[in-house]
């Protein structure tokens, strides 16, 4: 088939549209401002301590690390940010920790189980409804027991 001028002439249409396609797409990614992560990762962090005391149970100790959190982080944001294992459930008020590094709930006496405390105030309300400042301490105390301390 010998090329026609027409044939030239659209050949050269069809590389002039590509190069300005690609020359297009260059100029938007250099151009385009570059995000340096998500939203969540440009958020300020706060450190605050997370105490587990598991000492009144059988083959417990007390663990203490520092944790680095976002800004209006929960006690159980921060207790995941430990590295310390634990589970939770729903319940009519919120999430509660029911097994924290091995040592669950009901697991030595009917009445054993997590407690909290932050900067050494008991608080009735669920850890992810509690806002953590900067320097907080969470002290997470695990009770031994078959019957609940008075008041509680």
């Amino acid at each position: 088939m010998v090329p026609t001028k027409e044939n030239r002439i659209t050949k050269a249409l069809v590389a002039a549209a590509v190069a300005c396609f690609m020359a297009a797409t260059l100029c938007l990614a250099a151009c385009s401002p570059q995000s340096t992560g998500s939203q969540a990762d440009q958020s300020k962090k706060i450190q605050v301590n997370v105490i587990v005391d598991t000492s009144a149970a059988s083959g417990g100790e007390v663990k203490t690390v520092s944790a680095q959190v976002k800004e209006g982080a929960n006690l159980l944001d921060a207790l995941e940010a430990s590295g310390i294992s634990f589970s939770t459930s729903s319940g009519p008020y919120g999430r509660y920790v029911n097994n924290i590094d091995g040592f669950a709930e009901g697991q030595q006496g009917a009445a054993s189980g997590w407690t909290f405390t932050v900067n050494d105030q008991m608080l009735m309300e669920a850890p992810d409804t509690i806002k953590l400042n900067e320097g907080d301490t969470v002290r997470w105390t695990y009770m031994v027991g078959d019957t609940f301390p008075e008041g509680l």
